[in-house]
């Protein structure tokens, strides 16, 4: 999206496009968290593929008839699908093409930084940290902790 907006200009349809690709992004997290679709390369290119044809190309279709004509009817939506199907056609092949390629190291990475975070959230509930004031507490379980609440935030008591 970013090379598109600089090559061919950022225009009024351009939170579209960032709502279309968030959406693909949102479905693809949805679909493939709940087991929906395999963690494989083909399964991943198949949904790229799908989802660039049908939830992108049908909701920037849309936005261009709206704009067009004002008010979105089944009618114009049809037309400017139909106009914009070798669009579409060409965005899938190359979403699926790109994922081909680069879905393997994309999602060893993603799963490093999942990894990476666990360990963060898994600390051992016994472990000293700073509480501000150059002070150190010792952090007790959560069943144990206090917390104090103040207007805009939570924290924990020092102890």
């Amino acid at each position: 999206m970013l090379v598109s907006n600089i090559l061919f200009s950022q225009g009024p349809w351009t939170p579209w496009q960032m709502l279309g690709m968030g959406l693909c992004g949102f479905l693809a997290g949805l679909v493939f968290h709940r087991g929906g679709l395999p963690r494989k390369r083909e399964a991943l290119c198949a949904y790229g593929a799908v989802s660039a044809f049908l939830v992108y190309g049908i909701l920037l279709n849309a936005y261009s008839a709206l704009l067009a004509t004002g008010a979105l009817t089944w009618q114009s939506l049809a037309v400017y699908c139909a106009s914009g199907f070798s669009m579409d056609a060409v965005q899938a092949i190359s979403t699926a093409v790109f994922l081909w390629f680069f879905a393997e190291p994309m999602l060893d990475k993603l799963e490093r930084v999942k990894i990476k975070s666990a360990s963060r959230d898994d600390r051992s509930p016994h472990r000293s940290r700073s509480c501000g004031r150059g002070q150190q507490r010792a952090v007790l379980p959560t069943a144990q902790c206090r917390q104090r609440v103040t207007p805009r935030r939570y924290s924990q008591k020092c102890l």
